[in-house]
């Protein structure tokens, strides 16, 4: 394998078919597929599929495009290093979650604690098969989702067909969120009536074919005659904040949440909802894969967050 197989590679990639690479390139279109077929046939597998509109990457051209985008970025680096002015690159996690507080609060937190001098976090919110699409094809290091408990087993099956596996945080309960100034805020818990004739504001999932998404729907029971559709997280709050609404969201703990949305300053509460589905909060990652420095953080932060069997140390995070 040599720089230019790889160099040739990314720019089909980029281009999308391996005549507009070549022009690119300023060489002949002959040429790049011929050296494309000889990194295929060293490679023992093809990278792509050719289409008379262009090319699209296999599974395996998806996975090494992966590590090659490593092996250029490290070739970028090297070439950088300057003895007298040498630059630490930062840490970087891409973290890819359904639309849900799990994996912000995490994040938030993260940043106050992380020992690093640099470091780059993204977080992307998607809808469930995307989740796992963004893990499979390397464009997250893992991914976030919350599940019903009797589809955790069948989940895993889909998964290690893609070389994936789901791990188990905690079992969350379903609560209400409302503001600090709702009627309800002072309750203990809350049934399916006493939140009946208030707005329900809540994700826009209808559409999403989501394990997660059956059993939110499943729980908000679809009796409300007043609906809000969001789809972020930004919005959400605000309307918790200024209408008498209320959101669905599953967590481990009504005392720790409370404590840490309270220490951030948002005006909002969680209260148990009664009879709720048990929905199970976990991660995707590849099988496998080395566990670098700011996945390792996360997770931690993660547990600590929403793992019952941690809630003694809680405290220490918040």
């Amino acid at each position: 394998m040599t720089l230019d197989q790889i160099n040739y590679f990314k720019e089909i990639v980029s281009a999308g078919s391996m005549n507009q690479a070549a022009k690119n390139l300023f060489i002949s279109q002959p040429n790049i597929s011929l050296t494309i077929k000889t990194l295929e046939n060293e490679l023992g597998y093809k990278l792509f599929r050719r289409h008379s509109t262009g090319v699209q990457l296999t599974q395996q051209g998806n996975a090494f495009l992966y590590h090659i985008e490593h092996i250029l970025e490290n070739i970028d680096n090297i070439n950088k290093i300057d003895c007298k002015h040498s630059k630490i690159e930062p840490k970087k996690l891409n973290i890819s979650s359904e639309y849900s507080l799990a994996s912000i609060l995490p994040i938030i937190h993260m940043m106050e604690t992380l020992e690093s001098d640099a470091f780059e976090l993204k977080h992307h919110q998607r809808e469930f098969s995307n989740v796992i699409e963004d893990v499979f094809k390397k464009h997250a290091d893992l991914g976030i989702i919350t599940i019903h408990k009797s589809q955790v087993a069948s989940l895993n099956g889909m998964l290690i067909n893609k070389g994936l596996e789901f791990h188990i945080i905690s079992e969350l309960i379903m609560g209400v969120v409302v503001s600090e100034d709702h009627p309800l805020s002072n309750k203990a818990s809350l049934s399916h009536k006493d939140i009946k004739k208030y707005p329900q504001i809540r994700f826009d999932i209808d559409s999403r074919e989501s394990p997660a998404s059956f059993t939110l729907l499943e729980t908000t029971y679809n009796q409300s005659d007043k609906i809000i559709s969001l789809n972020d997280i930004f919005h959400l709050l605000i309307c918790l904040k200024e209408t008498s609404g209320f959101a669905l969201i599953p967590y481990s703990n009504s005392n720790s949440f409370n404590t840490f949305i309270g220490n951030m300053n948002i005006p909002i509460r969680f209260i148990p909802l009664s009879h709720s589905a048990p929905v199970i909060l976990g991660y995707i990652d590849t099988i496998g894969e080395e566990i670098n420095y700011l996945k390792s953080e996360f997770i931690k932060k993660v547990t600590l967050l929403y793992d019952k069997s941690t809630e003694k140390d809680i405290e220490e995070v918040l």
